[in-house]
C-alpha cells in the first residue's frame, strides 16, 4: 500500500477483515480496494460486506470465504462461458489481502480455437448451469435435438426429454447420484425426444462440472446411434429368421426344439415339409419363380398354424413347424388344411405342392431327435408317392402353357407326332426310340414359355437381340426336360432340334450325324408342317411350294436321307426325285 493508502500494484487488490456482528456472526468487510479493483468490476467495495456485494462478485466472494475456513490462500476461479480469475490471499491476523488477476484474454484464442473444435465434432455437447439451465449447446446437439439458441437460458428438462427404451418415465439426468458418481454412462437403450417429437436412440454421458468442490454445472455428451440400433436389430433379426420368406430359420427352430422338450409342452408335434418342384420351377421360369414358390408356402404354413406354433424354413426346399400342446390328430388335420390351402393356390402356371410328414412326442422319455427322424421319413415317403403325379401334372400345365403362349396348338402337336413316328417306322426304330421321338413331337418347343411373349408373337421380323432370346428357347426347354426324369430322356433332343445338317444351326453348331437321330427327323417334320398351315404372320404355302423347299434344302437345313423318306410319305409319285437327292 502506498503513502495514498493504494494498493500500487497492476492487479486488482482489495483488502477486509473478519469481525463478530451484534449477533455474534462472521462478518466479512472491505477496508479498502485499489483502482485496479474498481475498474475490473466496476465498483468500490470499501465498507461492504461479502453478503451485500453486487451480482457479479457475489459468487468469486463465496469462493474466498470457503478459501479462507479451509485454509487455501489460492484457487482459479471461473468456468464455461466465464471470466477466468486467479485469486491469492494474504492474512495478518483478522485482515486479509485479495489479489485478482484477471486471465480471461490469456485464454480467449485457446477457447475460440476449443469452441471450433467441439462445433465440428459429430458428439452432442450441451452445457448447463448449476440449476440446469442451458448455457450452451455445440452444433451436433443442434442438429440432434432441433434447438439451437433459442434453448439458451431454458431449464434442460424442458427443453429435452430422455427415457430408456422399455420404459416411458423420464429419465433424471441431473439426479443426485449423477453428481455423486462423478459423471454416469447410459448405453444405446436411451431415447432422446427432438424439438419436433422425433425419438431417436443415443449414447450419452453426465459429467458434473466441480468448482471447489461445488456443482456449478453439467454438460452431457450425447451420440446419435440410430443407425446401429437399426443395423443391430437387423443382424439380430437375421440371426433367428429366413431373409426370403421371413419365416424362423433353422437355427432358431433347433434353439425352440430344445425349449419346448419339456413336461408341460406336452404333447408336442412336429411337421416337417418339402416344396414340390422347385427346381423345376427354377429352370423353367428362373430363381425369382422359384423364390416366389417359396414365399406362397412360406405364408399358407404360416396361415394354417398357431400364433405360438414355430414355422421355420429349415433348408433350401424344406419347412418345419413345431407345436406345443398339440396331438397327433390335431397335427394331421393341420396338414390336411396346408394341401388344401397349396390346392387353392395353385393354377394351370403355377403349381403350389409341397409332400408333408408329422410326428408326435407325447410321453416325457421320448427323444424329440427321434420324433424328427419320424417326421422326416414320412415325408420322405409321401414325396416318392407324390412326385410322379406332381411332375406329370406340371407337364400336362406346361403343354397347356404353350399352347396358350404361342402359335402352337395341340393339332400342330398331333400332325407332328404321326409325320414323325411314320418316318421313324419307316428308318426301322425301336419302339423305345418311337416312343421318345413320340413325346420329344409333343414337347420339342417347351422352352418357349421362357420367352418373352412380345417376341414370341411379333408380327414382324425380329431384331438381331430378339433372334438371340428367341434362340434360347432349345436351352430353356432342355433344362426343363432335364428336370423330371419323366421327361430327361428326351432333352437332348430338344437341345438339339434346331441344329441345321450344315453345321449353320444353333445352339451348339453340330452338323450332319453329329445331330441326334430323331432331332434331324423332327426338323424335316416342323418344316414342312409350319409351311403347309396358316401362321399368325403369314398364310399357309401350297403342299408342292413346301415339297420344293424341302428338296431345296436338303443337304443344308435337313438329312438328305430323312427328307428321301418325307418325300415318299408326302408324296408317292416323287419317289424318283427322291432318289436323285444326294
Amino acid at each position: 500500500m502506498n503513502e495514498n493508502g493504494d494498493y500500487n500494484i497492476p492487479v486488482a487488490a482489495a483488502g477486509f477483515m473478519v469481525k463478530l456482528s451484534s449477533l455474534d456472526k462472521i462478518e466479512y468487510v472491505f477496508t479498502d480496494c485499489n483502482h485496479a479493483f474498481v475498474d475490473l468490476f466496476c465498483v468500490d467495495v470499501t465498507g461492504m460486506n461479502f453478503e451485500n456485494l453486487p451480482e457479479n462478485l457475489t459468487y468469486l466472494f463465496k469462493e474466498v470465504e470457503k478459501s479462507i475456513k479451509s485454509n487455501k490462500l489460492h484457487f482459479i476461479y471461473g468456468g464455461f462461458d466465464k471470466p477466468k480469475y486467479n485469486v491469492k490471499l494474504g492474512s495478518s491476523g483478522d485482515c486479509y489481502t485479495v489479489c485478482i488477476d484477471d486471465f480471461s484474454d490469456q485464454y480467449s484464442e485457446i477457447e475460440n480455437q476449443l469452441r471450433l473444435a467441439v462445433n465440428n465434432i459429430q458428439t452432442g455437447i450441451i452445457a448447463t448451469d448449476h440449476g440446469g439451465r442451458i448455457t450452451y449447446l455445440n452444433s451436433a446437439a443442434e442438429r440432434l435435438t432441433g434447438w439451437g439458441e433459442d434453448a439458451v437460458g431454458k431449464a434442460f428438462t424442458s427443453v429435452l426429454s430422455f427415457s430408456l427404451e422399455d420404459s416411458i418415465c423420464p429419465l433424471n439426468v441431473f439426479s443426485p447420484e449423477v453428481y455423486d458418481s462423478n459423471n454416469i454412462e447410459f448405453g444405446g437403450n436411451v431415447i432422446l425426444k427432438s424439438k419436433a417429437e422425433k425419438a431417436k436412440s443415443i449414447t450419452f454421458r453426465v459429467t458434473p462440472v466441480s468448482l471447489q468442490n461445488e456443482n456449478s454445472g453439467y454438460v452431457v455428451f450425447f451420440n446419435d446411434v440410430s443407425d446401429q440400433k437399426k443395423r443391430e436389430r437387423e443382424i439380430a433379426y437375421l440371426s433367428y429368421h429366413d431373409k426370403l420368406t421371413g419365416l424362423y430359420n433353422r437355427a432358431y427352430f433347433e434353439k425352440k426344439l430344445k425349449a419346448f422338450d419339456e413336461v408341460d409342452y406336452l404333447p408336442v408335434s412336429i411337421i416337417m415339409g418339402d416344396a414340390n418342384g422347385l427346381k423345376m420351377t427354377n429352370d423353367i421360369f428362373g430363381h425369382h419363380q422359384g423364390d416366389m414358390l417359396l414365399v406362397t408356402i412360406a405364408n399358407i404354413l404360416s396361415l394354417a398354424c398357431r400364433d405360438n406354433d414355430v414355422v421355420a424354413r429349415y433348408g433350401g426346399d424344406e419347412f418345419i413347424v413345431l407345436m406345443p400342446n398339440t396331438t397327433l390328430d390335431d397335427a394331421a388335420r393341420v396338414c390336411k388344411n396346408i394341401l388344401t390351402l397349396c390346392g387353392n393356390q395353385s393354377s394351370d402356371q403355377s403349381k403350389v405342392s409341397i409332400s408333408l410328414g408329422y410326428a408326435c412326442k407325447s410321453q416325457k422319455n421320448e427323444s424329440m431327435p427321434d420324433i424328427l427322424n419320424v417326421a422326416e421319413n414320412f415325408m420322405y415317403r409321401h414325396k416318392l408317392l407324390e412326385s410322379r403325379s406332381y411332375r406329370s401334372s406340371v407337364i400336362s400345365s406346361l403343354q397347356n402353357m404353350l399352347f396358350e403362349k404361342s402359335f402352337e396348338t395341340e393339332e400342330h402337336a398331333m400332325r407332328l407326332t404321326g409325320l414323325c413316328s411314320e418316318a421313324g417306322r419307316r428308318l426301322g426304330l425301336s419302339q423305345s426310340d418311337l416312343n421318345d421321338l413320340e413325346l420329344f413331337s409333343m414337347l420339342h418347343d417347351i422352352g418357349k414359355i421362357g420367352v418373352n411373349d412380345q417376341i414370341l408373337l411379333k408380327p414382324g421380323k425380329l431384331t438381331d437381340e430378339e433372334w438371340i432370346q428367341m434362340r434360347k428357347h432349345c436351352e430353356i426347354g432342355y433344362r426343363i426336360a432335364q428336370s423330371a426324369p419323366e421327361l430327361s430322356h428326351v432333352a437332348d433332343y430338344i437341345l438339339c432340334h434346331h441344329e441345321r445338317f450344315d453345321g449353320k444351326g444353333y445352339p451348339q453348331g453340330m452338323k450332319g450325324n453329329e445331330i441326334p437321330l430323331l432331332s434331324r427327323i423332327l426338323s424335316v417334320a416342323d418344316s414342312y408342317d409350319a409351311m403347309v398351315n396358316d401362321r399368325y404372320y403369314r398364310k399357309a404355302l401350297s403342299k408342292e411350294v413346301a415339297i420344293g423347299e424341302l428338296i431345296r434344302c436338303s443337304g443344308t437345313q435337313f438329312d438328305p436321307e430323312i427328307v428321301k423318306v418325307f418325300l415318299k410319305i408326302l408324296e408317292p409319285n416323287t419317289a424318283e426325285l427322291s432318289e436323285t437327292l444326294a
